[in-house]
């Protein structure tokens, strides 16, 4: 997902297994990171991203080719879709989490099928 020239690494979250543990919040957000901080796999993540929008592009499905010198920035979003915002596992999870890439948590309900980042909370 692009936003100006900051791509948000997207990682939805649904059900009670993937709040913690092996699929958990704290996991992926260091798994994620460790492809951003590496220059190797960033650039790859930054390439494929390119190549996609190329083919939808090609496909007639977007307007435009993301091109890998226009991101400035990658970022992680949470997207947790029916979780209580108070639940204390998800709070546990959250302050497991260290690092210095950026990261933001979005609630969403499960019937909505729009991501406004205005309404996502800063963690990093």
């Amino acid at each position: 997902m692009l936003d100006g020239n900051t791509l948000y690494v997207v990682e939805n979250k649904y059900g009670l297994g993937a709040v913690s543990g092996k699929a958990g919040l704290a996991k992926h957000y260091q798994d994620i990171s460790r492809i951003i901080e590496d220059s190797e796999t960033r650039n790859h993540l930054l390439k494929s991203v390119e190549h996609i929008t190329h083919i939808k592009h090609a496909l007639g499905l977007r307007d435009y080719v993301v091109k890998v010198e226009n991101i400035h920035n990658i970022e992680i979003l949470f997207v947790m879709v029916s979780y209580n915002q108070k639940s204390q596992s998800i709070q546990n999870e959250l302050n497991q989490i260290i690092g210095e890439i950026k990261s933001k948590i979005l609630y969403l309900n499960s019937d909505e099928v729009t991501i406004d980042l205005s309404k996502a909370q800063e963690l990093i």
